[in-house]
């Protein structure tokens, strides 16, 4: 068994499928079925049973995955202490972010820091929170931005580099544009749109409505964020959205909360990891510059 059949292992034990495993590593799928194949012949095991959902680990598959996970995250991390002690001409940051974040800040991140460091090479993953935090822990990020009220778990580093406020979002004309402020009971026989129950925001506003024994009328949630404002500025639905991605829509009007909600965003490693010289500088420009300012 070498490193390069356990990264194959953990591939496909990821992403279900040989060929999602991969097209993620950029390699051909014989290569990969090969890699698996000699390492089931080595230790006279089956690693994975064929589902109708994708490949899933058998229990001698999940032995090695659990028991190799670390020593994978540990590996990757080594290699790229020593490559930055060699001082490599070009480093990479692998990045987390959520895409309602990155929808309103990565064109500064790119003006103003990429441009400005091009040793650096930033890899941008965009995914739901609880995805980026699987692959911050699992050593398949450097770094991860997120809003969030609760603090993190003791496996993780955390710095908090600004704050932003979720608000109702409405049509210009909308009546309800009017008002200074709006609270649950307001908007309690409003059809509404909502992101995705994975969206951090939905729980947040959920919850919102919970404490001031609300139930929301929900007529639609979704995914995509052209879809939200357009069912905002041409439905009459009302909506929810950081103020500061709201604010670049000149169609929507804002209105905030009441009681408001406020929410840190922060800047996440893994803690005990080996801190690179790039990943040191994209922190510093990330508390540096207010990208968060309304």
């Amino acid at each position: 068994m070498n490193i390069t059949q356990l990264r194959y292992f953990h591939a496909v034990a990821t992403h279900h499928t040989v060929s999602a495993a991969a097209q993620h590593l950029y390699i051909s799928q014989p290569s990969l079925s090969n890699a698996i194949k000699d390492l089931e012949k080595e230790f006279s095991v089956k690693l994975f049973c064929r589902r109708y959902t994708g490949m899933e680990l058998t229990p001698a598959g999940m032995k090695l995955y659990n028991a190799s996970k670390d020593l994978l995250s540990h590996y990757d991390e080594v290699e790229r202490m020593m490559f930055d002690i060699g001082k490599n001409d070009t480093k990479k940051i692998r990045m987390g972010i959520p895409p309602m974040i990155s929808s309103f800040i990565f064109a500064d991140i790119y003006k103003s820091f990429v441009l400005k460091n091009q040793d650096i090479d930033l890899v941008i993953t965009e995914k739901g929170r609880y995805e980026l935090l699987d692959q911050l822990n699992d050593g398949l990020l450097d770094i991860v931005l997120l809003p969030h009220i609760k603090p993190f778990d003791s496996s993780i580093e955390s710095k908090k580099i600004g704050t932003l406020e979720i608000v109702c979002c409405a049509a210009k004309n909308d009546p309800i544009s009017q008002n200074k402020s709006v609270d649950a009971k307001m908007l309690e026989s409003s059809p509404l749109i909502l992101f995705a129950d994975t969206f951090f925001q939905t729980k947040t506003i959920k919850n919102w409505f919970a404490s001031a024994n609300v139930k929301p009328n929900i007529s639609i949630q979704t995914e995509q964020l052209s879809t939200a404002q357009n069912m905002i500025e041409n439905a009459s639905l009302l909506g929810f959205m950081f103020k500061n991605l709201a604010q670049k829509n000149p169609s929507m009007t804002t209105i905030p909360l009441d009681p408001p909600i406020y929410v840190d965003i922060s800047v996440l490693t893994k803690k005990d990891m080996y801190v690179l010289d790039s990943i040191k500088r994209l922190e510093h420009f990330l508390k540096k510059n207010n990208l968060f300012e309304e």
